[in-house]
């Protein structure tokens, strides 16, 4: 199963320009449906049709992801690490111990300090992704599945199933990936993408300045 990601950045970073991005890329990739959105907020084709894929969204500072995929529902995540630039140690510790798994606040207290910050943000990005490919967002309860392994020094972190705690049916496959501020993969990297979707998945990547329009 492959799933198609496109990554763009911009100048301003406001969500207003990723969102005229991400129009501007459904057009220029032939799907002009218009667009719907559920009670959680979650995009989708307003007319369902053959050759739509699902997709899913992200936009964090001036970068936004977008995730196609035609055999699975998908779920995408991104945040740049600015976004908790100045953030306290104690800070990071009280929103894991609060919001997370009791196993995964324990694999993130586990870390060397120096891998803390990469580490909060390379989970977070993985409970996002899972949240959204199930369809419910932060609703779904942070702590009701655990992400498989907590490795942030990796490109490819983590590769694996999240383990659902409470019956829905599905247990997603999950891939993080780290790029730097070129899009380039990157263990250096700032920019943190996780995906989740049914079952293992090749991601491709293609990157698209944003555009006005």
């Amino acid at each position: 199963m492959k799933i198609d990601i496109y990554l763009g950045a911009n100048d301003s970073g406001t969500l207003s320009e990723a969102r005229a991005w991400r129009k501007s890329l459904f057009q220029e990739l032939g799907y002009t449906s218009p667009l719907t959105l559920d009670r959680q907020g979650k995009p989708s084709w307003q007319t369902p049709g053959r050759g739509r894929p699902h997709f899913n969204a992200s936009h964090s500072r001036n970068w936004t992801a977008l995730a196609f995929c035609v055999e699975s529902p998908v779920g995408i995540d991104l945040e740049h690490a600015s976004r908790i630039r100045g953030y306290s140690m104690t800070k990071l510790d009280r929103i894991l111990h609060r919001f997370f798994h009791p196993q995964e606040y324990a694999a993130w207290r586990a870390l060397p300090d120096a891998l803390k910050t990469a580490g909060f943000l390379n989970l977070w990005t993985q409970k996002e992704a899972v949240a959204k490919y199930l369809g419910r967002g932060l609703g779904v309860g942070m702590k009701s599945f655990i992400n498989p392994v907590l490795r942030p020094t990796e490109i490819v972190a983590h590769v694996g199933q999240a383990l659902l705690l409470k019956a829905q049916g599905r247990s997603p496959w999950l891939q993080s990936f780290l790029f730097d501020e070129d899009f380039r993969a990157s263990e250096f990297g700032s920019v943190f993408v996780s995906v989740a979707a049914d079952r293992s998945f090749s991601a491709t990547f293609q990157t698209h300045r944003l555009k006005k329009v």
